[in-house]
């Protein structure tokens, strides 16, 4: 008998898993008490249909619990809220107090829940339980308002909203000004009709404009006294368009312009600082100070234009440069600091004693190179190093 609840015992966790069908073949031919088996076999079989009602039983416990701790925890929360609404302070009624995590465990606490502003500046109430050492710190943010604002009228699609276009309910515990200069300055993006909830999404930014005072033509340079300042919506002067307050000085307009327009950047050719040509330079000229000048250009600048004249290398015009004609490098030929039939200043210094003459160059040299020099009185030959323009030393 032992032996036959050994047997059962090893194969009851088979017995739960199969119908008794599959068992009852099997345990016919055990060599163990088959009417105690058979007895066993069906008590198990028996109870297996209350474990479904016993594992319900076991989940409704622990919802039970889960939904206990929940209605503690959002009771908490609940009594901080009121608390926090209560007190005399700039939090009163502006800030929300955040869910706890469900994680949190929160003790039943008999004689009710304490709460301060332990520090107002980090949005936290402290809550405590007297009698015991449990505290816990409570966060809270910036309360956001369902207060309905509308539309006191209606108003065309474009108009820039002002203070007196949208209103407030007369019962909004709000600072109403604040909720009603929001939305001042903004443009509507349709039309709208008088009693109608304010959306976001019917409003778009302005951006700063200048609109023309009077008729310009094609060509005029243009200053900011010609401009009244304005703000427009920002989907009819989108950035690429936009013009700043210092792009108007020394600009050019490039077409005509009538009274009361938008000037965009494609209506105007900003000015730039360049190096020209200060009288006609006919070709092969070398070019100096003398023949150059800095002088302006309006529009798209030439990629290889001269900005300065420390830019300018040394070099002659391959065409003829008009007066104010811009130096462009595509425009000249460069030449070496020393040219062939130059005159050469050439200095030699010994000690403390440094003597120059004048010599003609028998090659072009640039600076660094060493080239063959001819002393026009002597008929000598002699071969010195390059240190500049028209410059060269004996070593």
């Amino acid at each position: 008998m032992a032996e036959a609840g050994e047997y059962f015992s090893y194969h009851c966790f088979h017995v739960l898993s199969f119908t008794r069908s599959t068992y009852l073949p099997i345990l016919s031919w055990s060599a163990y008490g088959t009417k105690t088996l058979t007895m066993s076999i069906r008590y198990v079989l028996g109870a297996r249909r209350y474990i479904p009602v016993l594992l319900l039983a076991t989940i409704a416990q622990a919802y039970s619990l889960g939904l206990a701790s929940q209605e503690i925890s959002t009771s908490l929360v609940s009594t901080a809220q009121a608390w926090l609404d209560s007190q005399d302070s700039e939090v009163a009624g502006a800030y929300m107090l955040l869910p706890l995590d469900s994680r949190v465990e929160i003790p039943s606490c008999n004689g009710g829940f304490e709460f301060s502003l332990p520090h107002p500046g980090n949005k936290t109430v402290l809550a405590r339980c007297p009698g015991s050492d449990w505290s816990l710190y409570l966060q809270f943010r910036a309360a956001e308002t369902s207060i309905a604002v509308h539309f006191a009228s209606d108003l065309p699609a474009g108009h820039r909203l002002n203070v007196g276009d949208v209103t407030l309910p007369q019962s909004a515990h709000v600072d109403a000004a604040a909720q009603l200069s929001a939305f001042s300055g903004k443009f509507l993006r349709s039309a709208v009709r008088a009693g109608q909830p304010v959306n976001q999404s019917l409003f778009e930014e302005g951006v700063p404009a200048f609109r023309v005072r009077q008729s310009l033509a094609a060509g005029s340079d243009l200053d900011q006294s010609m401009f009244d300042q304005t703000v427009r919506p920002i989907s009819t002067l989108p950035p690429g368009r936009q013009v700043a307050a210092k792009q108007l000085e020394g600009a050019r307009s490039v077409r005509a312009l009538p009274a009361g327009a938008i000037i965009t950047l494609a209506d105007i050719a900003s000015r730039q600082a360049v190096l020209t040509a200060a009288v006609t330079i006919p070709r092969g000229t070398l070019l100096s100070s003398d023949n150059t000048t800095m002088g302006y250009y309006w529009g798209r600048m030439p990629h290889d234009a001269i900005l300065e004249p420390a830019a300018l290398p040394r070099a002659t015009a391959t065409s003829t440069l008009l007066p104010g004609q811009v130096l462009r490098i595509s425009g000249i030929r460069s030449l070496p600091a020393v040219v062939k039939g130059e005159d050469v200043i050439v200095s030699i210094k010994r000690n403390l004693v440094e003597i120059s003459q004048v010599m003609s160059a028998s090659q072009d040299g640039q600076i660094g190179q060493q080239i063959e020099l001819l002393n026009k009185e002597s008929g000598g030959r002699i071969r010195a190093a390059v240190t500049g323009v028209g410059t060269a030393t004996i070593p």
